[in-house]
């Protein structure tokens, strides 16, 4: 009988000098990176301007609040508050300051950091961007005053029409014919006693005058007594008559004043 020969081992032979004998180990390990660090060789800059930079470390500033307007700034600076009085031209930006102005004459502001002045309203003044309401007896009928006028008086003979008060003016006219006003700032004409005539704007009645002329009440002016009539009250002061009264029979009555005919 033939001998089979034997199969190939298919496992390698270490032993073979055809084949490296293979040595297994852990891979080593890599090396960690180091952190970035600027350093002038490498290109360091200087801090920008809105920024402020302590500690290698660069800090925006806040905006409307803080600001670095140069380079190199270690510390932001604080924002200009616009005051009351003055208005806002250019806000606050992390690299320049806030601008103000002051109010123009007429304008007012009333709050810090405004961004318009107001015109200043009837009934008060404004100057140098402050507001001032009109003290008594002044006032301003427009706005954009930098000074509130005087009230008017009412004079005696004139009577007040509307008051004065911080946005109009005192409103005066004068008393009718036949009445009065004695002081200022009245409210009201009184009628012209008998005996007495006033006038338009009479601060005071004025005595009628004579015998031959007399006042009734509420005259303008005296009234010249008739032919044929005289004046009354006789028993009163003859400046100051009232009345006008016919001639009786067996008078004659001539310029105001009575006579007793003659016998026969």
């Amino acid at each position: 009988t033939a001998e089979v020969a034997p199969a190939p081992s298919l496992e390698p032979s270490f032993e073979s000098s055809e084949f490296p004998t293979l040595s297994l180990s852990p891979p080593p390990t890599p090396s960690p990176t180091p952190p970035r660090v600027l350093t002038r060789a490498a290109g360091q800059v200087p801090c920008s301007a809105g920024f402020s930079c302590s500690g290698g470390i660069a800090t925006e500033c806040r905006l409307r609040e803080t600001y670095a307007a140069e380079l190199r700034q270690t510390s932001c600076d604080t924002c200009t508050v616009c005051p009351v009085g003055q208005r806002m031209v250019q806000d606050c930006t992390t690299t320049s300051d806030r601008l103000c102005e002051e109010c123009p004459q007429g304008f007012f502001s009333n709050q810090t950091n405004s961004p318009e002045c107001l015109e200043c309203p009837a009934g008060s003044f404004c100057t140098g961007g402050l507001i001032d309401s009109c003290p008594e007896e002044t006032f301003t009928d427009k706005p954009g005053q930098t000074a509130c006028g005087f009230c008017d008086t009412c004079q005696s003979g004139r009577f007040m029409r509307a008051n004065c008060n911080a946005t109009q003016n005192r409103e005066c006219q004068d008393c009718p014919a036949g009445s009065f006003l004695q002081g200022v700032n009245g409210q009201q004409c009184s009628s012209c006693p008998p005996g007495r005539f006033c006038p338009e704007a009479s601060p005071n009645p004025l005595i009628c005058g004579g015998r031959s002329l007399f006042c009734d009440g509420q005259s303008s002016a005296p009234s010249n007594v008739q032919n044929g009539y005289y004046s009354v009250p006789l028993d009163g002061d003859e400046n100051t008559r009232t009345a006008e009264t016919a001639c009786e029979p067996g008078f004659f009555c001539i310029g105001g004043e009575r006579q007793a005919c003659e016998e026969g």
